[in-house]
C-alpha cells in the first residue's frame, strides 16, 4: 500500500512533536522534582542544626505527588494531540476510508465462496456429462 508524501510528512510531523512534547514533560518536570526535593532537604538540614525553628516538617510527598499529576495530565494531553494528528493525516476522506474498508471486508467475507454464475456453469457441465454417457 502506498501513501502520499503528505501524509508520510504529517505523520513524521506528528511524531517528532510528540517526541519533543515527551521531553520537555521530562525535562521541566525533572528540575520540578529537584527543586521540590532539594527545597525540602534544606529545610529537614536547617532543622536538624537549629532544633528551635518552629513550623511543620517539610512534605516531600505532598510537593512531589503534586508533580507526579502534573506529569501524568502533561503527558495525557501529549499523546492525545499526537493521536488526534495521525487521524487527521490517516482518514482525509471519510467516505474512502469507509469504502476501503468496506471493500476489505467483502473480500475477506467472499474468499473460499465460488461465485454462483461459476457453480452453475459447472454443475451444469456435469449433468451435461452423465447424461451423455
Amino acid at each position: 500500500m502506498t501513501y502520499p508524501i503528505e501524509q508520510l510528512t504529517a505523520l513524521a510531523k506528528a511524531n517528532l512533536d510528540l517526541s519533543l512534547r515527551l521531553t520537555e514533560i521530562a525535562r521541566t518536570r525533572s528540575q520540578d522534582v529537584f527543586q521540590t526535593g532539594s527545597k525540602a532537604m534544606n529545610d529537614l538540614i536547617a532543622r536538624t542544626r537549629d532544633p528551635g525553628i518552629a513550623g511543620d516538617r517539610p512534605n516531600l510527598a505532598a510537593g512531589t505527588s503534586k508533580v507526579i499529576e502534573e506529569i501524568i495530565t502533561d503527558t495525557k494531553d501529549a499523546i492525545e494531540k499526537w493521536q488526534r494528528s495521525w487521524v487527521e493525516a490517516m482518514v482525509t476522506d471519510r467516505g474512502k476510508a469507509l469504502e476501503a474498508y468496506s471493500s476489505l471486508l467483502g473480500f475477506w467475507s467472499n474468499l473460499g465462496q465460488v461465485p454462483t454464475d461459476r457453480a452453475k456453469g459447472k454443475t451444469g457441465q456435469a449433468e451435461n456429462s452423465t447424461e451423455q454417457s
